[in-house]
């Protein structure tokens, strides 16, 4: 976050790349992941709305670009156009509540406790 606005990393689907059969975790795994522990939402969107968002911005360097969290919507505020982006649901609820791994842990404090209370029995 920065001034208490998340920061986006919008990234293109690209086929030849994102889809592959033998593909294993990777540098883009890890990538994504230290991108959602340091409070940037990293979203992915197909090629044809990447190359949307840049012709809006190029049309008008003003234009608006909506990310909806709860929704996992993006829509580019200049044709109104939308698409659905995957996220983590834990990295979801974490990063709606501004938690990282230490202060969700912390929060639920109490139901870890009372859960090794009861398996200590």
């Amino acid at each position: 976050m920065k001034n208490g606005t998340p920061i986006y990393d919008i990234k293109p689907y690209i086929a030849y790349a994102d889809c592959k059969p033998d593909a294993k975790s990777s540098f883009a795994d890890i990538h994504k992941n230290n991108e959602l522990n340091n409070f940037v939402l990293p979203v992915v969107v197909t090629e044809g709305f990447l190359q949307e968002l840049f012709d809006s911005i190029f049309a008008d360097p003003k234009m608006e670009v909506e990310v909806n969290l709860p929704e996992q919507t993006i829509t580019n505020k200049a044709t109104g156009k939308s698409e659905h982006f995957e996220i983590n649901a834990y990295k979801k609820l974490c990063l709606m509540n501004g938690l990282d791994d230490i202060d969700f842990l912390l929060s639920n404090k109490n139901k870890i406790e009372e859960w090794e209370n009861k398996a200590s029995k």
